[in-house]
C-alpha cells in the first residue's frame, strides 16, 4: 500500500499533467461518494478512513476550477402562437439582458425571439435582485407590456406550485386574449411536485420539502440556474439547463426529500436526511449566488433555519453554519468552491452544505466564497 501512496503522490506532485488532473479529479470524487454512504452502510467504518486516507493524499491539491460556458437554452414553455409586437419583445428583452449584468450573470443574454421565454426569463432572473430592486423591475416590464397593448393575468392553478406563502413569480401575459406567457406562481394550495412525497409530521422543516419542489419546477424554465452538488460536481457548478444534468440533480434531489418525508421525526436518522436535502436544495444557485435580501437568499435564509430547528429538536443532534467572512470559517467547511467576485472579496456568498454532528459523528459544509 506504501508503494501505492508514493506513486499517486509522484502522479499529484505533477502540475498541469494530465495524469495529474485525472488522479485528482478521480480521487476528489471517489471521496465525495465515499462521504455519501448512508450511517447503516456495511462499510462505513472502512470508507471513513479512507475519506481520511484521501485526504491526506489530497493535501495541498485542490480540486480544478472548470472554466465556465454559457448555458443551455432552457426547454421552451408551450404557449399559443401569438407574435407580439416587436416595440414588445425588443424592450423586454433589452431590460432582461440588463437585469443580468446586474447580477454578475457572466452569460448575460437569454433568447430573444421567443416571447414566452423573453418574458419568463426576465421575471426569473429579478427572483437574484434585492427585493427593493426586483421590484423596480416589474413594474418596469408592466409599463412596457401596457404600452404595447398587452394584459397582465394571473397564473392557472396548474401553473401554480405548492409554497409557503403567496406570491406570483412570473405574471401571465396575454395579447388579444391568447397566451403569450402562462406564468407562474407559488401558494399554499398550490400543487404539490408529483415527484415528491408529502412532508412528514414536522411543521418547522416544511421549507426545506416546499423548497425542493419549487428547485425542481425552476430547474425546467431558468436557464441560468446552477447546481454544485458534491456528490455530482466537486469541480465548481454544472448548468441545469442541460437536460442530462437536470435529470441527476433531479434524482438526487428527489431520493433526498423520499427519506426525509420517510424518516421518523427527530431520530438521527431524520436529521441525517434533512442534512442531506438541506445540502441538495441549498447546490440549486446562480453564478454568482443571489444575495440574502432577495427572493433565493430568502429561501435559502429559510432552509438554514428550518436545518437548525431540527437539529435543536433532535437528540445528539447539532448544525453550524459559515460566519459572513470566509477567513472565519476555519474546520467548519472542505472543498468550499471559491468565484472571482472582486468587490465582494472575501464573502461568504452561500452555505451550501452545513456543519453536522449526530449521534457523534461530524461531517463538514461547504460554502462558495468570493475570492
Amino acid at each position: 500500500m506504501a508503494a501505492f501512496d508514493d506513486r499517486l503522490r509522484l502522479l499529484l506532485a505533477g502540475p498541469g499533467q494530465s495524469s495529474a488532473l485525472l488522479v485528482r479529479s478521480f480521487l476528489y470524487g471517489l471521496r465525495a461518494g465515499l462521504a455519501e454512504l448512508p450511517p447503516d452502510d456495511q462499510g462505513v467504518e472502512e470508507a471513513a478512513a479512507l475519506v481520511t486516507a484521501i485526504g491526506d493524499l489530497l493535501d495541498g491539491h485542490p480540486p480544478i476550477t472548470p472554466a465556465l460556458a454559457a448555458p443551455a437554452p432552457a426547454p421552451v414553455v408551450p404557449v399559443a402562437d401569438v407574435q407580439p409586437p416587436d416595440a414588445l419583445l425588443n424592450a423586454l428583452a433589452e431590460l432582461r439582458d440588463a437585469v443580468l449584468r446586474d447580477t454578475g450573470e457572466p452569460a448575460a443574454a437569454g433568447p430573444h425571439d421567443d416571447a414566452a421565454q423573453v418574458w419568463t426569463t426576465l421575471h426569473l432572473a429579478t427572483l437574484r435582485l434585492p427585493r427593493a430592486d426586483a421590484e423596480t423591475v416589474r413594474d418596469q416590464a408592466a409599463e412596457i407590456a401596457g404600452r404595447n397593448g398587452a394584459v397582465l393575468t394571473t397564473p392557472a392553478p396548474e401553473d401554480t406550485v405548492a409554497g409557503l406563502t403567496s406570491e406570483r413569480l412570473v405574471p401571465g401575459l396575454r395579447i388579444a386574449d391568447q397566451v403569450v406567457a402562462p406564468g407562474l406562481s407559488v401558494s399554499p394550495a398550490g400543487r404539490p411536485h408529483p415527484l415528491l412525497r408529502p412532508a412528514g409530521s414536522d411543521v418547522a422543516t416544511a421549507p426545506l420539502h416546499a423548497l425542493a419542489g419549487q428547485v425542481l419546477t425552476l430547474a425546467e424554465r431558468d436557464p441560468w440556474l446552477r447546481h454544485c452538488l458534491q456528490v455530482l460536481e466537486f469541480l465548481g457548478l454544472c448548468e441545469l439547463a442541460k437536460p442530462a444534468e437536470r435529470r441527476k440533480f433531479g434524482d438526487h434531489l428527489v431520493r433526498r426529500q423520499h427519506a426525509a418525508a420517510g424518516a421518523e421525526p427527530y431520530t438521527a436518522e431524520w436529521l441525517d436526511a434533512l442534512v442531506r436535502l438541506h445540502e441538495a436544495v441549498c447546490s440549486a444557485v446562480h453564478l454568482p449566488p443571489a444575495p440574502d435580501d432577495s427572493w433565493w437568499g430568502e429561501r435559502r435564509t429559510a432552509c438554514h433555519q428550518a436545518l437548525a430547528a431540527a437539529a435543536r429538536a433532535t437528540p445528539d443532534g447539532s448544525v453550524k453554519f459559515p460566519p459572513a467572512r470566509y477567513k472565519g470559517v476555519g474546520d467548519l467547511t472542505r472543498q468550499d468552491i471559491a468565484i472571482q467576485l472582486p468587490q465582494r472579496s472575501g464573502q461568504v456568498l452561500a452555505c451550501v452544505k452545513a456543519w453536522s454532528r449526530i449521534g457523534g459523528a461530524e461531517s463538514q459544509g461547504r460554502v462558495i466564497y468570493a475570492g
